[in-house]
């Protein structure tokens, strides 16, 4: 299993993220429902981005290249991550990979807990959003990728941000799960999103693809 593959499979569960809101401009506290499923989405990108960059969790390689090698670890997790446009996130929990360092078959899991410090991300309109823990929020994220190529991958995000975007402020409490499979040769699966995000309800199934 790659990084690359894990990346892939990230951002197909971001589209749907940023799906939910729809064109919407009910105002839900400060944001309208379609800046909260933005504000969703860019908390789902904070939160699974920092994950992403395994190299500092891995294993050595084998001196001498690559290798065949069956893989299997359990990696305790503490660092501070940088935001995409600036700040960071403070990272901490535990981390497992299973499969080899050839085959592109494996699991990767995580299970870790983010305190924002002033984390700011775009969302996919190019809104910019600025996040402070509050206390913080928890994710459970795991990916599989089998040797054929199919990817199934899910988890959630639990907990709260303070946010600011525009000159504007608040907290926004969510509890998010998402899972999706796909085939990557054909580009074509299904991704799900669900649970709440700055009290609106979201509920949203997306065929890739």
């Amino acid at each position: 299993m790659t990084v690359k593959s894990v990346r892939f499979v990230t951002v197909l569960g971001l589209i749907a993220v940023s799906a939910c809101g729809g064109d919407d401009l009910v105002n839900v506290g400060e944001l309208s429902e379609a800046e909260v499923a933005e504000l969703t989405g860019a908390v789902m990108w904070a939160a699974l981005s920092s994950g992403l960059d395994l190299s500092a969790f891995q294993p050595a390689a084998a001196a001498g290249g690559p290798q065949a090698t069956p893989i299997s670890f359990n990696r305790t997790v503490a660092a501070t991550v940088p935001c995409p446009l600036g700040g960071n996130v403070g990272v901490a929990g535990s981390l497992t990979v299973t499969g080899d360092t050839e085959a592109e078959g494996g699991r990767l899991a995580y299970e870790v807990t983010h305190v924002h410090d002033g984390c700011v991300v775009a969302s996919e309109t190019d809104r910019q959003f600025t996040f402070w823990g509050n206390p913080d929020l928890g994710l459970e994220f795991f990916v599989d990728v089998s040797e054929a190529g199919g990817v199934e991958w899910g988890g959630d995000i639990e907990g709260a941000v303070d946010w600011e975007t525009g000159g504007r402020e608040g907290t926004c409490v969510l509890n998010v799960t998402f899972s999706g499979a796909i085939q990557l040769q054909s580009e074509a699966g299904s991704a799900t999103v669900s649970g709440t995000a700055c009290g609106t309800q979201i509920s949203q199934s997306l065929s890739i693809g």
